[in-house]
This record gives structure tokens, C-alpha cells and sequence, in this order.
């Protein structure tokens, strides 16, 4: 629904994006995640917020990915001696970081 040059989304909508419940959106809802639109009887979600929420979810799962790569980073730099394979593969990870840190 496209109102005032704004598109919203109903609450079926939000469920099948998300493949969550109602009472999913209903929390998320409540909690301000997804702020709502009353017009009528009913509750809309700004489809510009939708993607925010979205934005934010690929955010924390590339945050996750450069921790874990960070980890492995940390792991081969604690060995007493490291091979030139070793430095490949630090290479390669470090490579991969910047490449997520840019994605943010």
C-alpha cells in the first residue's frame, strides 16, 4: 500500500518476509523494532523501516563472520612458528576482513 509516496507493508506481509509468526511481529512490534502506521482499524509497517531491520540482521551475521575470521587470525599468530602456507592463510584472512568491513 503506497500512501503519500510511502509504502507499507501489513503484518502478513512482515510474516512471510521473515518467515516469523505474528506474535514475532506483534514482539518485535512492542519492543520498537518495527515502528507502526495505524490507518484505519489496522497496523502497517513503513517498508523503509522493513529494510532497516533487514540492514541491521546482515549487519550482526557480517560482524559475526569478521569475529570468527579474527579468531582464526589470533590462533595462527599464537603459533611458535609459522610457514609460509600460515602467512598465505593470514593473508587470505585479513584480505577477507577488509572485504566485510567495507561491506558495513
Amino acid at each position: 500500500m503506497k500512501i503519500a509516496g510511502n509504502e507499507y507493508l501489513k503484518s502478513k506481509d512482515i510474516e512471510k518476509l521473515f518467515g516469523v509468526s505474528r506474535t514475532t511481529v506483534n514482539v518485535w512490534r512492542k519492543k520498537g523494532l518495527l515502528k507502526t502506521t495505524i490507518i484505519g482499524s489496522r497496523n502497517y509497517f513503513s517498508k523503509e523501516d522493513v529494510n532497516k531491520l533487514i540492514k541491521n540482521e546482515n549487519d550482526k551475521d557480517i560482524i559475526k563472520e569478521i569475529e570468527k575470521l579474527e579468531n582464526q587470525e589470533f590462533m595462527i599468530l599464537m603459533s611458535d612458528r609459522l610457514s609460509d602456507s600460515d602467512y598465505e592463510v593470514l593473508n587470505r584472512i585479513r584480505e577477507e576482513i577488509n572485504n566485510l568491513k567495507r561491506s558495513l
